[in-house]
């Protein structure tokens, strides 16, 4: 999943409680908070992730030779 998706889920999210702020209300953080994520100014963490059923899971690989 990208952060694409993960903003989808979030904006539904919203849409489900009346808007950012039901739904920042509902999670217990801003609305501020809500909406950087939804700009793409802040990643989402914490209580957003828990509220839409995610984890950050960080991968790293090794690049193609050249």
């Amino acid at each position: 999943m990208n952060a694409n998706h993960v903003k989808k889920l979030l904006r539904d999210a919203c849409t489900a409680h009346g808007g950012e702020s039901g739904f920042a209300r509902h999670i217990g953080v801003s609305v501020q908070l809500v909406n950087a994520v939804l700009r793409g100014a802040r990643e989402p963490r914490g209580k957003v992730l828990d509220a839409l059923g995610l984890e950050a899971v960080v991968t790293y690989r090794r690049k193609p030779s050249m």
